[in-house]
């Protein structure tokens, strides 16, 4: 039981870690046109953008994953499943959205711009 926790908290963790990846990412692909990229910038955009734009998409993966390994019916899965897919594809495009008309010089963190959304 305890190694099955360990495992999920360590799978969770590595999802996190990829979401933040491909979150602070999707803002640099967005972003381009912005000012030399030096580690202090980079280090900022991680911490106010890829971290908490990380954490919904990352839990959804973790339920996904915890429903797979709990859920026997294949058929309640397979709609668990789609239905959170099409959860995450939304919460991505919301986003993506506020990462486009976010600027890291803005008096607003990113959290106050995508709690504007929601």
């Amino acid at each position: 039981m305890m190694k099955n926790i360990q495992k999920l908290v360590l799978i969770s963790l590595l999802i996190f870690v990829f979401s933040t990846i491909g979150m602070t990412c999707l803002y640099f692909l967005v972003h381009r046109f912005a000012a030399v990229y030096n580690l202090k910038y980079i280090t900022t955009v991680i911490t106010q953008v890829g971290m908490i734009a990380a954490i919904i998409p990352s839990m959804i993966f973790s339920l996904i994953y915890s429903l797979i390994k709990i859920l026997k019916s294949k058929w309640l899965l397979s709609f668990l499943i789609l239905v959170l897919f099409g959860f995450l594809i939304l919460v991505i495009f919301q986003l993506s959205l506020v990462m486009v008309f976010y600027h890291l010089d803005d008096s607003n963190s990113f959290l106050s711009s995508l709690m504007e959304i929601f």
